[in-house]
C-alpha cells in the first residue's frame, strides 16, 4: 500500500483482463479482495473486480496494463483515508446496479469504460454514493490521458453516512446508460467474429468509429443486430480519421445499404 500521512492508495483490477498466471498470484495475495467472491461458480468469482493493495507483485500487473491501450481500461486507482478492510466493503456494496423495474445487474466498475459512462448519467447524490469514502477514483482515458472522479471531501465526510443501498436508475438514465454503453458492446461483438479488425487502430479510434455507427443506428430506428455488426465491421475497415460529416453519412449509408443487401442474402 503507497500511503503518505493521511491516504492510502489502492488498485482496482479488472479480472477479465488478468493473465491466469496473475489470477494465481493474486488469489494467494494478501491484501486482496475479490468483489464478487460470494458466488458460487469460481469462474463467474474470479472474472470481476478485485481490489489490491498496491505492493512489487500487484506492480507488475499494473505496469504491464498499463502499457498497452487494449488493457488500460482493466486499472484505476483509488486514492481514500479509508482502511482496506473499510474500502473492501464499500466496494461490495457496489456489487448492483438496479434498473428502473428492479432488475439487478452486476456492476463492472472496474472497467474504466464502463465506469466513466455511468459516472454520466448519475445524480450528485448517486456519484457520492458511488464514491463513498474513495476521495479521487482514477483511471486513464481512451486517448491515454488521466482522468479522476471525486467530490468536495468536506461533503463526502458530512454526507457519506446518510448514503446507502443499490444504485438505482430511473427509465432515462438507464436508457442513456445503454446507449453510452453501445460502442463497446458493438466492438466486443467485432472482436469475437474479426479480432484482426481491433488491432489496426488505437482504442480511442475503435470507439469514435463504433459510436458514429450506433449514433446512425440510433436515428435510422435500424435494429437489426446482423445488420448492425457488419456495418460495424464494414466503417472499422475502411472509415479515415480524417472524414467530415457529410462523408461520414454517405459512407454509413453505403455500408446500411451493403449489410442490409448481404443480411437478407442470407435470410
Amino acid at each position: 500500500m503507497t500511503m503518505d500521512a493521511t491516504t492510502n492508495t489502492y488498485h482496482l483490477l479488472d479480472a477479465c483482463a488478468l493473465l491466469p498466471a496473475e489470477l494465481e498470484l493474486l488469489q494467494r495475495g494478501e491484501h486482496v479482495a475479490w468483489i464478487y467472491g460470494h458466488v458460487k461458480d469460481d469462474t463467474a468469482r474470479f472474472a470481476g473486480p478485485v481490489l489490491a493493495c498496491a505492493d512489487k507483485q500487484v506492480d507488475a500487473i499494473v505496469e504491464r496494463l498499463m502499457a498497452d491501450d487494449a488493457s488500460q481500461w482493466a486499472l484505476t486507482s483509488l486514492i481514500s483515508h479509508a482502511s482496506f478492510s473499510d474500502l473492501v466493503r464499500h466496494m461490495s456494496s457496489l456489487r448492483y446496479l438496479r434498473a428502473p423495474d428492479g432488475q439487478k445487474f452486476y456492476l463492472r466498475f472496474a472497467d474504466s469504460r464502463c465506469l466513466a459512462s455511468l459516472w454520466q448519467v448519475l445524480t450528485e447524490r448517486q456519484r457520492l454514493r458511488l464514491l463513498g469514502p474513495i476521495a479521487t477514483w482514477r483511471y486513464t482515458n481512451r486517448r491515454g490521458l488521466n482522468e479522476s472522479l471525486d467530490v468536495r471531501l468536506g461533503e463526502m465526510q458530512r454526507e457519506f453516512s446518510h448514503v446507502g443501498g443499490d444504485l438505482r436508475l430511473n427509465d432515462q438514465q438507464f436508457d442513456e446508460l445503454l446507449h453510452l454503453s453501445w460502442p463497446d458492446q458493438l466492438l466486443l461483438a467485432v472482436g469475437d467474429q474479426a479480432p484482426e479488425l481491433l488491432l489496426q487502430r488505437p482504442s480511442w479510434q475503435r470507439h469514435a468509429i463504433a459510436k458514429r455507427v450506433c449514433d446512425w443506428l440510433r436515428q435510422t430506428h435500424e435494429t437489426r443486430y446482423p445488420v448492425q455488426l457488419a456495418m460495424a465491421k464494414s466503417m472499422l475497415k475502411s472509415s479515415a480519421p480524417d472524414w467530415g460529416d457529410s462523408t461520414w453519412l454517405k459512407r454509413l449509408g453505403d455500408a446500411h445499404e451493403q449489410s442490409v443487401t448481404q443480411h437478407e442474402a442470407t435470410t
